[in-house]
């Protein structure tokens, strides 16, 4: 593996944007929510899935979706999991609710 350079990492099972991702202390990373297409003036639906990237074996896996499905979050790994902060969900609409996605 060439150093300084993107290389492939595998394929999210969910197309999005505006995503949030988070690298987990053990090496692994997480990506969730976003929108899987690009929201018209009448649109905005985000998703609620979640991906874990393996590096062992160079692939994304499903694992346990988000209770309110969100875009614009924060997301921020500590030792006791993976936080998702606010965002906005389906509608438009802000949310101040917190949620906590633990993988070990």
């Amino acid at each position: 593996m060439k150093l300084g350079a993107f290389f492939f990492a595998g394929t999210l099972s969910t197309p999005r944007m505006v995503a949030q991702a988070a690298a987990l202390p053990d090496g692994r990373a997480v990506v969730t929510g976003g929108l899987p297409e690009f929201p018209g003036p009448r649109f905005f639906a985000p998703t609620g899935s979640t991906e874990m990237w393996d590096r062992a074996t160079n692939s994304w896996n499903d694992v346990a979706p988000v209770g309110s499905a969100r875009a614009f979050a924060g997301l921020v790994a500590v030792s006791g999991g993976v936080f998702q902060i606010s965002g906005a969900a389906k509608d438009d609409r802000a949310v101040a609710s917190v949620e906590r996605f633990v993988w070990h």
